[in-house]
């Protein structure tokens, strides 16, 4: 159940650690494989208001709340998780989405619901093609998420009232941003004739790499592919919806390798972390 984001004080008992995410399956994968009744988890539904509810409990002298997003395309803060000067207060997963950590074959075949009975071999086999038909969509999501650092990474903030009292300073104001300065350059940039050819060019062939080298499994959309596997090796009953049955799966895999010590890496340092920066 996703908690109301207006009254927020009233959910932050000081005994827990509070994490929100974005969605129901982040949840009850981390609540099965966790077991950990000194973390809260709350759902927040999509990046940019994890962000926005963690800052609003910073202010509210909240140290005890934080947030976890998916890295999707963008960079991710892993190495700073354990840094005790870092202050972020948001953590970015260091895999495409939460879902990567569930293309484990192993994992997959071990699971209670694996009701197909489908083999380690037969699963991997699965995973590797349906990771190749993203070949291309995959190419171009990493140029757009080029586009989107190129664009979006400095664009400006709200000015304080006092520096836009009239025309005239509002418009100096514009024309002094370096988001507005760097435009045509920029646009330029990702316009320019051949340059798009060699960005997908580029891109293209840094996903070849990953597909030979095993790298897509952290890099490439993982809630579509399991979403596939999970029809793949589930037979889940007739009036069940798509999403109860993705979140089934999920935290059948999580008992799996939380019972057989296979906790993804991450996410026992995750959890660590989380006690760690709540005080908890």
């Amino acid at each position: 159940m996703t908690t109301p984001i207006t009254g927020l004080p009233l959910v932050y008992r000081q005994d827990k650690a509070h994490l929100w995410v974005e969605d129901a399956l982040t949840k009850e994968y981390l609540i099965e494989i966790w077991q950990d009744s000194g973390i809260e988890i709350h759902i927040g539904g999509g990046n940019p208001t994890i962000r926005a509810v963690a800052e609003e409990a910073s202010k509210q002298k909240f140290p005890n709340v934080l947030g976890l997003v998916d890295r999707d395309y963008e960079p991710s803060n892993y190495a700073q998780w354990e840094n005790p000067a870092s202050g972020a207060r948001v953590l970015t997963l260091p895999v495409h989405e939460m879902e990567n950590y569930l293309l484990d074959e192993t994992a997959l075949a071990g699971c209670s619901l694996n009701s197909q009975k489908r083999s380690i071999d037969d699963i991997r086999g699965r995973l590797r093609h349906q990771a190749g038909l993203y070949e291309w969509h995959t190419a171009v999501c990493c140029v757009l998420a080029e586009w989107r650092r190129l664009f979006n990474s400095d664009f400006p903030r709200h000015p304080a009232r006092d520096l836009t009292t009239d025309q005239t300073t509002a418009m100096t104001y514009l024309k002094k941003e370096p988001w507005f300065v760097q435009l045509a350059s920029r646009t330029t940039q990702a316009t320019a004739a051949g340059n798009l050819d060699t960005a997908l060019a580029a891109a293209h062939t840094k996903v070849i790499e990953w597909l030979k080298n095993g790298q897509w499994r952290q890099e490439f959309c993982g809630k579509e592919i399991f979403r596939d596997i999970r029809g793949y090796i589930y037979s889940p009953p007739t009036d069940s919806v798509a999403n109860s049955r993705d979140i089934d799966v999920a935290k059948s895999v999580a008992e799996w390798q939380r019972s057989n010590n296979k906790i993804p890496k991450e996410i026992s340092e995750l959890q660590k972390v989380v006690h760690i920066k709540a005080g908890i």
